[in-house]
């Protein structure tokens, strides 16, 4: 999601999803859950839930002095708002909810269920909306796994680990 003050990347960090990328890409990806899992787990358990739907997201700023509100980033899955349990910082700065241009700040996202990346679902922040995972993202993330999974199929090596997909 953009807008003329502020840029939002939000990448969740599923394994359907990240046992996509390039080998390296993945490795940075799990590097970063696994260094971050404790404060991952305490947040999760501080909520009651067991496993939570986990993004990374980052705002960048595009103009002076933008503001942003954290809270204000929600999932639309099903006509449903998805709201973060817990916004963990990852950038010093997370919290300050103000960018210069080209500064960067991000934080992980705990949902209450995992992030469905393999249906439709947008992103809202205030009136914006993003559907950019409804039908671009799903696509290309099936298409990917079949692409995986006739590799494995076949004993050939792949550039990122296959996994089984999900029933």
């Amino acid at each position: 999601i953009a807008n003329t003050s502020l840029s939002i990347r939000f990448t969740p960090l599923d394994p359907r999803v990240i046992n996509l990328l390039a080998p390296d890409a993945y490795q940075a990806m799990a590097a970063l859950v696994k260094n971050n899992r404790p404060r991952i787990d305490s947040a999760a358990r501080a909520n009651a839930v067991s496993r939570p739907g986990i993004a990374f997201v980052q705002f960048y700023g595009l103009a002076p002095g933008a503001n942003f509100d954290a809270q204000s980033l929600v999932l639309v899955f099903r006509g449903r708002l998805l709201r973060p349990i817990a916004i963990l910082p990852y950038t010093p700065n997370f919290n300050d909810g103000r960018l210069e241009p080209r500064q960067l700040v991000s934080a992980f996202y705990l949902f209450e269920e995992q992030i469905p990346v393999l249906e439709p679902f947008s992103l809202q922040y205030y009136q914006q909306f993003t559907t950019e995972w409804t039908s671009n993202k799903v696509s290309q993330i099936n298409t990917e796994r079949q692409l995986c999974l006739l590799r494995a199929s076949k004993g050939t090596t792949s550039s990122a680990p296959v996994t089984t997909p999900p029933k």
